[in-house]
């Protein structure tokens, strides 16, 4: 959690900031690569959550599944992306985590019901993507052409680009967006 607001009475909308450093794009003096982990450099993504937290109804699609470990309907989120130095599984159980697999990447649904997947390897920004199922991938790309997005290259957390046992290769039929080279997409 990088910083939050609000959220201090009943039906009073809470802001949290989620990344995995700071965001301004400034990069410390002591600084120094490849010693100094890259959680320290400057300019990372975060991502922005509102929600009340008196709510009793979940604003997000749930699936069908006992477990939430079916798709769910529709448009809807299908994971986040990240890509991460290390990984622990035992932590994910241990503050409510459901681990779905774990062979070479990790699947795993948050505790509020977000699919996550995390693959070891380097990125600049561990926040890799939003993978979204959509029913139609033509008009979700028009839809997220007028927000300023254009396709860009598929993102990878390994060098062998998805070709190994250690990250999955790109979706069939998906299309990658975003709004710039080095900024995370959908």
């Amino acid at each position: 959690v990088l910083r939050e607001r609000g959220g201090d009475g009943g039906g009073m909308v809470k802001d949290t900031w989620l990344g995995f450093g700071p965001e301004t794009p400034n990069i410390p003096p002591e600084f120094e690569l490849p010693v100094s982990s890259l959680s320290q450099y400057g300019g990372h993504s975060s991502l922005h959550i509102r929600y009340d937290p008196f709510a009793t109804t979940p604003l997000y699609k749930r699936s069908s599944g006992a477990f939430n470990n079916e798709p769910a309907p529709g448009d809807s989120i299908a994971y986040l992306q990240l890509g991460v130095p290390q990984y622990r599984i035992s932590q994910m159980v241990k503050y409510g985590g459901n681990v779905l697999d774990a062979y070479g990447w990790v699947n795993v649904v948050s505790p509020s019901g977000l699919p996550v997947r995390g693959i070891v390897g380097i990125t600049a920004d561990p926040m890799m993507f939003l993978a979204v199922n959509c029913v139609d991938v033509a008009k979700s790309e028009e839809f997220y052409a007028k927000l300023g997005f254009v396709r860009q290259e598929y993102p990878y957390a390994r060098l062998n680009k998805g070709q190994g046992q250690f990250e999955p290769p790109r979706p069939p039929k998906s299309v990658y967006v975003a709004p710039s080279p080095n900024s995370m997409g959908i």
